[in-house]
């Protein structure tokens, strides 16, 4: 468990919220499913359909492939990498940091990376901003608080 991990907190006042953001994420985001990952690998929340998915060896996955991502960054001399993408025959995954755990989108050809990157992205603004964390991220902060959601619709549709 890492320093961020250790410190956080999901109360049955903040799941709520935290759920109510995965499922607006998986609507607007066109995925299957979306999971809520503790950097330890544990599954804290999903929303869609994870019922034919060993859910539980997908999210330790899940931690473990970001941890890697961000030592190749930390070793390449970037020390925030926030957005892992896994694409596939059939179907992609996009992982995003929101302060001490993980979002990870799972989505078909029924919809586009950068839709779902945008959606996921702002999910985890709103994650962290619930979890008392810093919501602002220097590179897209600015951008994601100007775009609206008729903005983004407008661009996918």
């Amino acid at each position: 468990m890492d320093k961020a991990e250790r410190g956080l907190l999901i109360d049955e006042n903040t799941l709520p919220p935290i759920v109510e953001i995965l499922g607006r994420l998986k609507v607007t985001s066109m995925s299957r499913s979306v999971l809520l990952v503790g950097r330890g690998g544990h599954v804290l929340a999903s929303e869609g359909d994870v019922t034919n998915r060993d859910v539980v060896s997908i999210s330790s996955l899940i931690a473990g492939h970001f941890a890697a991502a961000e030592e190749i960054g930390r070793l390449s001399g970037d020390h925030n990498f926030h957005t892992v993408h896994i694409e596939g025959d059939e179907s992609d995954l996009l992982m995003c940091r929101a302060g001490g755990i993980l979002i990870c989108s799972m989505f078909d050809e029924r919809t586009t990376v950068g839709l779902v990157r945008l959606r996921t992205k702002k999910a985890a603004r709103e994650i962290e901003a619930l979890l008392g964390g810093d919501a602002h991220s220097p590179k897209s902060g600015v951008i994601l608080d100007i775009i609206t959601d008729e903005d983004i619709d407008g661009l996918f549709n």
